[in-house]
Order: C-alpha cells, then sequence, then structure tokens
C-alpha cells in the first residue's frame, strides 16, 4: 500500500507541474480559412519529456509555435487520437514576434500556462529538430530582455487576436493569460469567456442579418468569472458599408447593458436592418 500510495503521488506531482508540449512528426498540410486562420491534421511525434502527453489533451486554449517564430493560438480542436489532431489555428502577434501567413516547417504545440515563455522539448530524431529548438531559445531571450529592462514580468504587451463562429467575428486586444473564447449558445446569443489572468481592453463584433435572435437582435455577454471581476462597458454600434457611427435613438437600435456578478450582458435590437453587410458592435 504504501508503495501504491507513493507512486499515486509522484502520478499526480507529473501531472501539477508538468507544462504540456508536443512537436509534430513531419510536417503538416495547412489549409487557409482566411487571412489569418489555417487548419490542418497534425501527426504528433511520442512524448519525450517523461510526462507521458498525448494529443486527445490538446485544448482550445493552447498555443503553436514554429521554427521560423511563428506564434497561433489553438482556437478548435477536433478528431482527436493519441498522437494526432485535426487543429485549428489563428495568428498571434505579440512585442516578441509577428505572425504572417500559414505555419511553416515542424510545429509544437503548448501549453501557455499563464507563462510568457515557451518551453522546449527534448532533441532527437523523434523530438524537436534543431531550428525549432533554436527559435523557441530566441523567443524566450526576447522575453526574459523584456523581464529584465522591466524589472519583472509586470507588463506582458498588448496582443491582437481575432475569435470566428458561425458568422460572428470578434477581434480584441488583451494583456496576459492566453486571451478568451467565443461562444453560441443559441440564435443570435453569443459569448466572449475571458480567461484567467486576462484582461481585455476593447472589443469589436461584426454580424449581419443571419446572426441574429428572432426579436431580430444580438445578445453579446462577457463572462469575466475566471478573474472574479465586473466590467461595465460603453457601447458603440457602426454600419459596416460604410463605417459610418449609427445613432441608436433615430435608428431604433438602443442597447440595454446589465451587469450580473461577473457577467455582463449587451443587448442590441433592431439590427436586421443592416442587412448582409452588417454592423460593427464596439465595446470599451
Amino acid at each position: 500500500m504504501k508503495h501504491l500510495l507513493s507512486a499515486l503521488f509522484l502520478c499526480l506531482a507529473v501531472t501539477a507541474f508538468g507544462q504540456f508540449r508536443m512537436v509534430s512528426n513531419g510536417i503538416p498540410s495547412w489549409t487557409v480559412v482566411d487571412d489569418s486562420t489555417y487548419t490542418a491534421t497534425v501527426n504528433f511525434q511520442s512524448d519525450q519529456t517523461g510526462f507521458g502527453y498525448l494529443a486527445n489533451a490538446i485544448a482550445d486554449t493552447f498555443r503553436l509555435f514554429t521554427g521560423t517564430e511563428q506564434l497561433y493560438r489553438v482556437s478548435a480542436v477536433a478528431n482527436t487520437t493519441f498522437s494526432s489532431a485535426d487543429l485549428t489555428v489563428i495568428e498571434v502577434s505579440n512585442q516578441y514576434t509577428t505572425t504572417n501567413g500559414a505555419p511553416t516547417g515542424q510545429v509544437m504545440v503548448f501549453n501557455p500556462d499563464g507563462r510568457e515563455t515557451i518551453p522546449q522539448n527534448p532533441f532527437g530524431s523523434t523530438g524537436s529538430t534543431a531550428q525549432i529548438q533554436a527559435a523557441i531559445d530566441t523567443y524566450n531571450a526576447r522575453v526574459r530582455a523584456t523581464a529584465d529592462a522591466g524589472g519583472g514580468l509586470t507588463y506582458t504587451g498588448i496582443v491582437y487576436d481575432t475569435l470566428a463562429l458561425n458568422g460572428v467575428t470578434v477581434n480584441y486586444t488583451y494583456e496576459g493569460g492566453s486571451g478568451a473564447q467565443l461562444v453560441n449558445a443559441a440564435a443570435g446569443d453569443y459569448q466572449i469567456t475571458v480567461l484567467k489572468d486576462t484582461h481585455v481592453h476593447e472589443v469589436s463584433i461584426f454580424g449581419d442579418n443571419t446572426t441574429l435572435n428572432a426579436s431580430q437582435e444580438m445578445i453579446f455577454r462577457i463572462d469575466n468569472s475566471a478573474n472574479g471581476a465586473a466590467r461595465r462597458v460603453s457601447v458603440q454600434l457602426y454600419d459596416a458599408n460604410n463605417s459610418a457611427l449609427v445613432d441608436q435613438q433615430t435608428t431604433s437600435t438602443v442597447h440595454t447593458q446589465a451587469v450580473s456578478g461577473s457577467l455582463t450582458t449587451i443587448t442590441v435590437p433592431g439590427l436586421n436592418g443592416f442587412g448582409a453587410t452588417g454592423f460593427y458592435i464596439e465595446a470599451r
């Protein structure tokens, strides 16, 4: 029994302190979804860290990094096995790197786990290439140089990110943490869920007459419960056809905003008048 408990403790310690990372077996073939989103089936090398990581543990809060210092956010995961997964990724640019285009070369998927740095993966014929190891070292050196200059990781830089789901596109900026997730609970009902240790600055929501509920309104929620903080935001409405600020009084699109605990709910009526060209709801 004593040996069994010791083994259980070691397994729990591995789970608690390991930082997920897996590298691709070969070079994935990426398909372009739009100008910043890409999808591919990624086959992974077996885990070389000793933590027993498997591809079916990949989550849509993870990141993807390449040997050319490209960084992406995993936005969707499907058809997972122990050694493969269908991944959709979105470009991430920050103060340490600028990402343009589809991932190239060997890729590594990792759990950022609230850290700015990227974990290394063992080198070898069934592990990381020298190129991706060098890219990780270079990226992490920039992070540490910024930390040294600022006296510590007190400022993580502004990150510009995009979420898209069922006809709605959300562009937002944030600091810290791992960003946010977009959920479509029902017709015309969308929610951005802010992840732990993330501060969202501003949100721009694009929709059209196909993204509304039966009352021709959009309900947009900001869930900040992971950080235990309420948010009340300033809301503006723009016409996507001409980028003009909309007078919500004269167009019968006056919004309401309710804050309950850490959940902010914005409801904007009468949006069907914008047709297929759509509208933008700006929340700051």
